[in-house]
């Protein structure tokens, strides 16, 4: 099947808007992506939620204990 020219250039833009997007975001530990991933696998009170606290403006980490 030939290439589509169009979707070709869709794809290479939608690659480069990503990379802009995530590379200049700040990383994220392991421990949170665990969290999201399987919630009941990490402890409430772990480092991660500071962590969250400093990646989210809305996020207070003894809120975010509590509601865990």
């Amino acid at each position: 099947m030939p290439e589509d020219p169009v979707m070709k250039d869709f794809l290479s833009k939608l690659v480069e808007n990503f990379k802009e997007r995530f590379e200049s975001s700040p990383k994220i530990s392991g421990d949170i992506l665990l969290f999201l991933r399987q919630p009941f696998s990490v402890s409430a009170d772990g480092q991660w939620t500071g962590e969250a606290e400093r990646l989210g403006a809305s996020i207070e980490e003894g809120a975010l204990q509590m509601e865990l």
